[in-house]
């Protein structure tokens, strides 16, 4: 018997960066940017800032899944195994990079009350653009 896998739609508004706004006006006038490969995930609960270049504490980060375009929304699905550093602990920030580490951060977005990412269990975060 196969099982539902857990999926989390990101309960908060999401704040793009400036770096993010940046990269969309490169797209328009053609200068062809990387495009957004990974999602993060972290514990900070600092309200987010077009200015943030990171998350407040990153937990973990890795390559989106599924990208498609709905009209003008950008949507991104990425999935953690039970194996991410995160399992076990609480989730508050989320954010969306150009690159495995370092990088250009295009989104970032907290939430309060924290979300649980129980032991045992994997996740998967359903981002979206929401343009």
């Amino acid at each position: 018997r196969i099982l539902p896998i857990p999926r989390m739609f990101w309960p908060a508004e999401n704040l793009i960066t400036t770096v993010g706004k940046q990269k969309v006006c490169d797209y328009l006038v053609n200068s062809a940017p990387s495009g957004f490969t990974h999602m993060a995930i972290g514990i900070g609960t600092n309200n987010p800032t077009v200015g943030d270049p990171a998350l407040q504490t990153q937990t973990d980060r890795i390559a989106i899944t599924d990208k498609r375009k709905s009209g003008t929304d950008a949507k991104f699905d990425t999935f953690y195994p039970s194996t991410s550093p995160a399992v076990g602990g609480v989730i508050a920030e989320m954010g969306v990079f150009d690159a495995a580490a370092g990088g250009n951060m295009y989104a970032r977005s907290a939430v309060s009350p924290t979300q649980s990412f129980t032991t045992g269990t994997t996740l998967t975060i359903a981002y979206s653009s929401g343009f």
